[in-house]
C-alpha cells in the first residue's frame, strides 16, 4: 500500500492545480488519471483573460493564438467585439493539460496516468483507494475527474441535475481560409437554438462546435447544419470529433462529504451563458486546497469549502441561468441590445474577460437600460466580413 496525503482522480485543470497548491504548501498529494497523456479533450480550449490572469504561469509557449476579439452573428448579420483589452488564448486542451501537469511535477507532485480508479473505501484514519494493480491510502480524496466522475458516484453524491450540452470538433482548412478569421473567435448564435455555434482559430486549424442547453437537438446533425451554412466551414475537413455534458450548478448539492470533495466538472462548475468551465473549475480548486490545507495544518473544518463555493461560485451561475434564458429565448430583442449597444456591449465584455461578474453586468445594464437606444444598429453580412479579411470598413458603426 502506497500512502499519501491527499489522492486527487483526474489531471484536468481542476486537478493539476490543486496539486500544484498543495505541493506549494508542502503536503504531499497523487494525481490518478485513468487516460494516458496526452488525450484530446471535447473543449472548444478558449482561455478566457480571467483564466490567464488567474495563473501564475505564462501561456505564450502554448497558446495558438492570442486572442483579439470576437465575432458575433444572428440572423445572417455579423458585429464585431474588440474594444475591451486583452481577450484571453486559444489553446489545445491537451497542451494546455499537460503544461499544467508539468507545473505540478515541477512543485513536488506525482501523477500516474493509465490508472483507472476501481474502488475507494474510507478507513478508520482516511481514504483507500485501488487504481489498477495499487492500493493507495489518503487523509482526503478529491474528484476532480469530470461529468462522469467515478468518484461522485462511488461516494454517493447525487446525479448532476442540470446539464448542457457541446459537441467539438477540429477541422481542416486553408491558409486563405485560416488566414482571413485572424485571431478572432466567432460566435454564431444562428447556429443551434438555445445556444451558439463557434469557431475557434489554432495555429493551422479551427477548433469548431455546437453548444445548447436543449437536449433535444441531435448535435451531429446541428453541426452539419452549421458548416453547410458559415462560408468559413464550407469546403473544411473535420478530422476529430468528440461531444460532452456540461454540468451546471447553482443549486444545493453536496460537494464535500466527510473526507472528499468534488472539484470542477465533478462538481458541476459550468456557467450556462457562455458553457464556459476552465475557469470556475480552477477557482473550486483553489477553494478546495484552502480548506485542505487549513485542515491538515490547523484541523479546520472542511465545510468552509461548500461555503466558499456557494458564494464566490454559484451565486453568480444563478444569474448567469437567468440571463441566458432571457437572452437565447429572446434573441430579435436581445441580440441587439446586448450586442450592439455600445454601454451594455463593453459591460458585457468586462464580464467575460473577468473584470466583474454576471451579478455586476446586469446591475449595470438594468440601471442604464432607460438611457439606451434600442434597435439594429447596422452590422455586416457574413459574407463581407470573411471576403475583407474580417477588416470592417466603418468601425464606428460595426464595431462594438
Amino acid at each position: 500500500m502506497r500512502k499519501t496525503d491527499v489522492i486527487i482522480v483526474g489531471a484536468g485543470p481542476a486537478g493539476s492545480w490543486l496539486g500544484f497548491r498543495l505541493a506549494q504548501a508542502g503536503i504531499e498529494s497523487v494525481i490518478l488519471e485513468k487516460e494516458k497523456f496526452p488525450r484530446y479533450k471535447a473543449c472548444g480550449g478558449g482561455l478566457s483573460q480571467k483564466t490567464i490572469e488567474f495563473l501564475p504561469f505564462s501561456f505564450d509557449k502554448i497558446a495558438e493564438p492570442q486572442m483579439a476579439g470576437a465575432w458575433i452573428s444572428y440572423g445572417h448579420r455579423q458585429v464585431l467585439v474588440n474594444r475591451f483589452g486583452p481577450a484571453g488564448a486559444m489553446v489545445m486542451r491537451d497542451t494546455f493539460d499537460a503544461f499544467l501537469i508539468e507545473r505540478y511535477l515541477s512543485a513536488g507532485g506525482q501523477c500516474f496516468d493509465g490508472q483507472r480508479v476501481s474502488s475507494v473505501e474510507e478507513t478508520s484514519d482516511g481514504i483507500r483507494a485501488t487504481a489498477g494493480s495499487e492500493i493507495w491510502h489518503g487523509k482526503i480524496l478529491v474528484g476532480a475527474d469530470g461529468t462522469y466522475s467515478f468518484v461522485r458516484r462511488a461516494c454517493a453524491f447525487e446525479p448532476h441535475r442540470d446539464l448542457l450540452f457541446a459537441l467539438a470538433a477540429e477541422m481542416k482548412v486553408t491558409d486563405g481560409v485560416r488566414s482571413a478569421l485572424g485571431d478572432y473567435a466567432c460566435f454564431d448564435l444562428d447556429a443551434i437554438p438555445y445556444g451558439y455555434g463557434w469557431i475557434f482559430p489554432k495555429r493551422n486549424h479551427f477548433s469548431i462546435g455546437v453548444f445548447t442547453s436543449d437536449h433535444r437537438f441531435r448535435l451531429r446533425e446541428q453541426l452539419k447544419r452549421f458548416c453547410r451554412s458559415h462560408p468559413l466551414l464550407r469546403g473544411g475537413e473535420i478530422f476529430r470529433m468528440r461531444g460532452s455534458a456540461l454540468p451546471v450548478g447553482g443549486y444545493p448539492r453536496l460537494v464535500q462529504r466527510d473526507h472528499v470533495l468534488l472539484v470542477g466538472d465533478a462538481a458541476g462548475m459550468v456557467e450556462p451563458f457562455l458553457g464556459e468551465g476552465i475557469y470556475n473549475a480552477l477557482l473550486s480548486a483553489d477553494l478546495a486546497a484552502d480548506a485542505i490545507i487549513d485542515h491538515l495544518n490547523q484541523n479546520k473544518t472542511l465545510s468552509v469549502y461548500p461555503e466558499r463555493l456557494n458564494r464566490m461560485i454559484d451565486a453568480n451561475i444563478v444569474r448567469a441561468r437567468r440571463l441566458a434564458k432571457v437572452f437565447y429565448g429572446h434573441l430579435p430583442w436581445t441580440f441587439p441590445l446586448l450586442v450592439q449597444n455600445r454601454v451594455i456591449a463593453r459591460a458585457f465584455a468586462r464580464e467575460v474577460i473577468g473584470k466583474s461578474d454576471f451579478g455586476a453586468f446586469l446591475r449595470y445594464s438594468l440601471k442604464r437600460l432607460p438611457f439606451i437606444p434600442f434597435g439594429y444598429r447596422g452590422g455586416i453580412s457574413k459574407r463581407e466580413a470573411f471576403s475583407s479579411a474580417f477588416v470592417p470598413s466603418n468601425p464606428d458603426s460595426e464595431e462594438a
